[in-house]
């Protein structure tokens, strides 16, 4: 019955589709203030924004949101890094009380585990979000201060703001789900029942400027639009 458990602990953690690097993690379809800066329904992520102070806000959510699901990727690898002691220690416990059944179960447990984080690379996907959401912070700060931006510099973040999403994307579809290696996991068990052993990681660029007027001119929407794409290119 252990075995028979662990063994369903195992698909469990293989086969969950919350890992996969695709489709990428956009902020949810409605906010509980329903404000106007939503998703679109079909393609995720907000809707362009058309106002200086929703450009600071679609800024703040993206990266808000994408630092989220960085940290719950990096859950997971902790996750998924605990099961493998886990499992490590009751193959120690099996060995040492000369019971073959918990040994096997320990290592069927921490093989399972150290396959579920091989095979959708946690780390890497943490790191993708991570760099994504510094970037975006990084706008966020040059940006804030600015009490104006002209429809035509709106124009200019907004495609700043697309672009970053299109390269996490491409990110995350380079990243290749490794095929469980079921050989790796056999000798595991074999070792197991023969020895009855286990085994067992922005640059940013800040605009010091106090702006007090009401709109900023041509000459300082530049420069506010160059900083944000340097923030991007940090990506």
């Amino acid at each position: 019955m252990k075995i028979f458990l662990t063994f369903i602990a195992i698909v469990v953690l293989t086969g969950c589709s919350s890992f996969n690097p695709l489709p990428i993690s956009e902020p949810p379809a409605k906010d509980s203030s329903d404000v106007r800066t939503v998703p679109d329904y079909q393609k995720g992520g907000l809707l362009p924004a058309t106002t200086p102070q929703e450009v600071k806000n679609n800024i703040k959510i993206y990266a808000d949101w994408y630092m989220e699901r960085s940290l719950e990727l990096r859950g997971y690898e902790y996750k998924t890094s605990d099961t493998g002691l886990v499992g490590g220690i009751i193959g120690v416990l099996g060995g040492i009380a000369k019971s073959p059944e918990a040994a096997l179960a320990g290592g069927l447990l921490a093989s399972g585990a150290s396959m579920t984080s091989q095979r959708y690379q946690f780390l890497v996907q943490a790191q993708n979000y991570e760099k994504a959401s510094d970037a975006l912070y990084c706008m966020y700060r040059n940006v804030y201060p600015a009490p104006s931006v002209t429809t035509s510099g709106i124009t200019k973040i907004n495609h700043v703001i697309d672009e970053l999403r299109i390269k996490l994307r491409k990110s995350q579809a380079n990243i290749t789900i490794a095929n469980p290696d079921l050989a790796e996991l056999e000798a595991s068990i074999k070792q197991q029942l023969e020895s009855k052993s286990n085994q067992i990681t922005v640059k940013s660029g800040l605009i010091a400027k106090s702006a007090t007027q009401a709109q900023v001119d041509a000459a300082d929407e530049k420069l506010l639009i160059d900083e944000l794409v340097k923030c991007a290119a940090g990506f």
